[in-house]
């Protein structure tokens, strides 16, 4: 039915009455002209009612319609339209994501750089201005996610790093992944000056993990409990009190813990939790 429709040039004229109800604004008047193809399994027509929900803002919606399976499955050509089919709706922070994780390993990097590009640049002349409230709040991010994974890391930590200088980032997600960045990377002179500043509290536990991960857990004991004995801060104590605990240092633990103990306030659960769990296992144990 599907062919032989598309041979007396009848797809071809749905196709076009569809892109003119779209025009009109008129995107269920579309959707009913495309879908008796969709239901006889024509697969272009499949990608046309995507568009169409794109196009009427319906985007979960058309995204779920022809998303790629798992990417170790997803064949290079289906990867390669579900990217094409977004690119022309690229108007928000959320498909822009997308897009980013549906081309990992598919060798389309520097074309996605190019997409995202712009948007950074507006996120960082938002932030200069003082606006807070920018779409595109995670482009920043994106962009030192895509280089790193272009092989081009060393450009990732330079531009981040002269926008956390600046100060012209939006979230404290884009601080967090520039954190992770140079931890990634062994940068621990950069990361150690980015967590002694402003945004100790955000990044600390980064930097500490990273000197546990470069065999030098003693120092990274030592930088949180000089932390904690300067700004007893709880996020500060859940971090020590879990990386001893992983240690098998349950006493430890508990001490760095224990301040907290005595105050019930929500805020304390962090430290309370991971020990709680610990305490009953240890008394399971040794009843059985």
């Amino acid at each position: 039915m599907t062919q032989a429709a598309v041979e007396r040039g009848e797809w071809f004229c749905a196709k076009g009455a569809a892109d003119g109800w779209c025009q009109a604004g008129e995107f269920e008047r579309a959707l009913e002209v495309m879908e008796p193809f969709v239901a006889a399994g024509w697969e272009p027509a499949l990608w046309a009612k995507a568009d169409i929900l794109l196009r009427a803002g319906r985007t979960e919606e058309a995204l779920d319609l022809v998303r790629p399976d798992e990417a170790d499955r997803a064949s290079q050509a289906e990867c390669r339209d579900f990217a094409e089919l977004l690119v022309p709706h690229i108007d928000g922070s959320w498909i822009l994501s997308v897009l980013v994780e549906i081309t990992e390993g598919r060798d389309r990097d520097e074309r996605v750089l190019e997409l995202i590009a712009p948007h950074a640049d507006s996120a960082r002349r938002a932030r200069d201005e003082g606006r807070w409230n920018h779409p595109f709040w995670e482009a920043q991010e994106l962009q030192a996610r895509v280089l790193e994974r272009a092989g081009r890391a060393e450009e990732a930590i330079r531009i981040l790093g002269q926008d956390m200088a600046a100060r012209r980032f939006l979230t404290q997600n884009t601080l967090i992944a520039y954190a992770e960045l140079l931890a990634r990377y062994g940068r621990l002179d950069e990361l150690r000056e980015l967590s002694t500043g402003q945004d100790a509290h955000t990044v600390l536990d980064i930097y500490a993990g990273a000197l546990r991960e470069h065999g030098r857990a003693e120092e990274a004991e030592t930088v949180m409990r000089d932390a904690i004995a300067a700004d007893d801060q709880v996020g500060y104590r859940a971090w020590l009190s879990s990386t001893l605990l992983r240690d098998g240092r349950l006493d430890d633990a508990i001490a760095v813990a224990e301040p907290g103990f005595s105050q019930f306030s929500r805020r304390n659960r962090p430290c309370r939790e991971p020990l709680a769990h610990t305490s009953a296992d240890r008394t399971t144990s040794r009843s059985s």
